[in-house]
């Protein structure tokens, strides 16, 4: 199904960045053995990573938590989308439960992060992403 994906991707004249989603950020060690028995998160995040990156994909979404692994074994040239970011100021973590601050993430190796409710729930919300760009050190 991925080398599909790819295989589509490429065929059109400017192929979109095909990512890959690993475990996601709202599973804890708990819930996570629940879904993937026997293995651990960073173990399955490896793993459904290698996947990607052998069918051809350009990177994968995963938590900050994984993200530092995650370039030091695919590279700079995979790409980390990191969702389940939280600068410190919006430390709520909601249903999320693993969770970065911005610079965090970016220092583990994200290209992008994903930040929600921090800046859509803001009553500022430009002030709120400009503070997440003060933060990641932008």
């Amino acid at each position: 199904m991925l080398e599909a994906a790819v295989r589509a991707a490429w065929s059109t004249p400017a192929p979109p960045l095909l990512l890959g989603v690993t475990v996601l950020t709202h599973f804890d060690r708990e819930s996570a053995a629940e879904v993937y028995p026997g293995i651990s998160i960073a173990d399955q995040v490896l793993n459904l990573a290698r996947l990607t990156r052998v069918a051809g994909l350009g990177g994968v979404v995963a938590s900050a938590s994984e993200a530092k692994k995650l370039r030091s074994t695919f590279g700079d040239d995979f790409v980390l989308l990191v969702p389940g970011v939280r600068p410190r100021w919006a430390a709520e973590a909601h249903d999320q439960r693993r969770v970065a601050t911005p610079g965090e993430a970016a220092r583990r190796g994200a290209n992008y992060i994903v930040v929600g409710r921090a800046i859509t729930r803001h009553a500022d919300p430009r002030t709120a992403a400009l503070r997440i760009v003060e933060e990641i050190g932008g």
